[in-house]
């Protein structure tokens, strides 16, 4: 039975579900019609056995990819126990495995996140995000992993320690799906050892996108949730509100959380990020690294 040589273990919100939806358009590559198995990360899943894992594979086929795109695997540093035994899970069942990881400023991607929070009823839709996002900087808040999911370096270091370097490739959101999304795609299909001269269709199809405004996020929690997220949609193109937004001195304040961060996963996968600095601050903050090959801290040499 078939089991995944490649994952896209996250950064959730951060275009996995259209990397997904890409990939799975090619002959060579198969990933279940069920984005999201959540069985490393989950102790009701996981314990249900490999056999049940295996189910979702078993239409694999002869393709020489087959993934597993799941963006709760990667945030290993979260406190939740099942989280940090996931490496250890991924490495006994699928010790060869790849891993293509998107990221993306994790200042715009916490927003993202607490919109995400709001339109599954677990923050007033009527709150305010500079409050919440107060509350999440102290330590007060029930979400914390809002903020923690955008904690890349740390996440990405704790993989290499597991698996060697070259089993990675990172999708830097803005520098690789906001555009050259056809290349991004080919280098895609080279990191996974299938043709690259795919032609990819709807590759500007835009997915999974979030609700901004007050009122699309009020009408999609509504009974009937299909026809009011069509209703939620509908309403935000109309542009009757104002989309949510952040204080530029939130913003200041989320660019100050993530900067080390930032720093330390620029070094580990070898990418300038400082452009997510000038985004934050709203000019050159004179970020600096030194750039050389991507390498993992104490990684193990290729099996």
């Amino acid at each position: 039975m078939a089991l995944p040589n490649f994952y896209i273990p996250g950064a959730q919100k951060c275009a996995t579900t259209w990397l997904a939806a890409m990939l799975r358009q090619h002959p060579e590559v198969f990933i279940p019609g069920v984005k999201e198995i959540d069985y490393y990360n989950r102790a009701g899943n996981y314990t249900r056995g490999r056999a049940w894992y295996e189910r979702y594979f078993e239409n694999a086929g002869g393709a020489k990819a087959v993934g597993d795109a799941t963006p709760h695997y990667l945030p290993v540093t979260s406190t939740k126990e099942e989280c940090c035994k996931v490496i250890d899970r991924l490495l006994a069942l699928t010790p060869h495995a790849r891993f293509i990881v998107a990221i993306r400023n994790p200042v715009t991607r916490a927003v993202s996140s607490l919109l995400h929070a709001i339109r599954g009823g677990y923050v007033s839709p009527w709150a305010n995000l500079d409050v919440e996002f107060d509350s999440l900087l102290a330590g007060r808040h029930s979400l914390p992993h809002v903020l923690e999911f955008g904690r890349y370096g740390g996440q990405v270091r704790a993989f290499m320690q597991h698996f060697p370097v070259e089993r990675f490739e990172f999708v830097v959101y803005e520098q690789d799906v906001r555009t050259n999304r056809r290349e991004t795609l080919q280098r895609m299909c080279r990191f996974l050892g299938i043709r690259a001269d795919f032609a990819f269709r709807d590759i500007d199809r835009r997915m999974n996108t979030s609700l901004s405004t007050r009122g699309g996020l009020l009408v999609a929690q509504l009974p009937y949730r299909k026809a009011a997220r069509t209703a939620a949609r509908w309403i935000e193109r109309t542009g009757i509100w104002k989309a949510f937004s952040i204080s530029q001195d939130t913003r200041r304040r989320l660019a100050d959380y993530y900067t080390s961060d930032i720093e330390e996963l620029s070094r580990l996968i070898g990418r300038d990020l400082g452009a997510w600095h000038q985004e934050n601050y709203g000019h050159n903050v004179g970020y600096e690294t030194q750039f050389a090959p991507c390498a993992s801290p104490e990684a193990p040499t290729t099996p």
